[in-house]
Order: C-alpha cells, then structure tokens, then sequence
C-alpha cells in the first residue's frame, strides 16, 4: 500500500510542510466473526508493518527539498483495526476496515544523542471491493 505521511507546523510565522512517502507491507492475523456464508462478516486484525520509504521532501516558502538522508530507510510499527466484508454478489465483497497504526521505530537519521525519538503515527479508513478468484 502507497502511504504519505509527515508533518505540517508553523513557526516564525512560517509553515513547514513535510511529506515522507512510503510503500506498506502489513501481514495481518484476521479474525472473521459469523459464518463463511454470512452475507456479514465483522473483523478484527492486528500485526507488523513495514514501510519502506521512496521519498521524502520538505516545503517552506513555495521551496521544495529533498530530505531522504535525513530520514531511515525502514519504518516497523503494528496495526491493529476492525472492519467488515459485506458480500455484494457471488464471490464479490465490499470491504470497510478502520485502522490504528502506531511506529515502534524512530524514523529520524543520525539524531543528536538524548533527542526524543520521532515515530510516525496513523489512522486509516478504507473502503473497497474485492473479488473472489476461484
């Protein structure tokens, strides 16, 4: 999954605007409440995420900046949501899920010794449809 994250402050009456770009990989352990056949399935799911970082770049004054260096590569936290399918035809689903996302790695790179960590943090909310292959 694409994710942009980062941050956005004002200070000296100035806003600076930072957009950090990742590839997700989350590998879920999914709990499905009801039957396989119920038209409605709630669910819960927690697990691992990794982010990989593609880019990284701050705005201040219309100026645009690339900070890669500034920032590690890989990004590890958990995920855990809640959500449900709700079958819309023959092997097709609409999917809705709710998602807390909390870092468990600081993201900066080479950080002054007794600096606080910096971690992302995110909420998501999907909606989609996914269709079945056999």
């Amino acid at each position: 999954m694409y994710s942009q994250e980062g941050s956005q402050y004002d200070i000296n009456a100035t806003t600076v605007k930072t957009d950090l770009d990742y590839i997700r990989l989350l590998l879920a352990y999914n709990v499905f409440f009801g039957d396989l056949g119920d038209r409605l399935r709630p669910k819960l799911y927690i697990g691992p995420t990794l982010g990989f970082l593609i880019d990284a770049d701050t705005e201040v004054r219309n100026q645009e900046t690339d900070i890669m260096d500034n920032y590690k590569n890989l990004d590890i936290g958990l995920a855990a949501g809640l959500g449900f399918n709700y079958r819309i035809g023959s092997q097709q689903w609409l999917n809705f899920d709710a998602r807390f996302q909390p870092g468990l790695t600081d993201i900066v790179e080479n950080k002054p010794s007794g600096t606080d960590a910096i971690r992302n943090q995110a909420i998501q909310l999907s909606i989609g449809v996914a269709f079945g292959l056999y």
